[in-house]
């Protein structure tokens, strides 16, 4: 179910051409961390989601998987969890 924010990035989108689906991500996890829980209606926080682009980013600067896994400070099979899942876009 697509909650508030989907909606705006889905538009934001559709109205600037620029916005690569990689820095549309960034804006999301960026977004969900600071408006995410009931204060401002409702928007999912999406934790998974910001811990995978997290580690995604870090293993594309170089860094081993073990690092990135540890630098989450999660549990080696929740991480494994979580890259092994393909991101999912709102369409």
């Amino acid at each position: 179910m697509a909650d508030a924010l989907d909606r705006v990035l889905e538009l934001m989108q559709q109205v600037v051409p620029e916005l690569t689906p990689e820095r549309r991500q960034t804006a999301e996890v960026h977004l969900r961390g600071q408006l995410g829980g009931c204060e401002f209606g409702y928007v999912a926080k999406r934790p998974a989601l910001a811990r995978g682009v997290r580690m995604g980013q870090a293993l594309q600067q170089g860094s081993s998987i073990s690092q990135a896994v540890q630098a989450e400070k999660c549990h080696r099979a929740t991480a494994y969890r979580i890259l092994a899942k393909p991101l999912k876009r709102p369409r």
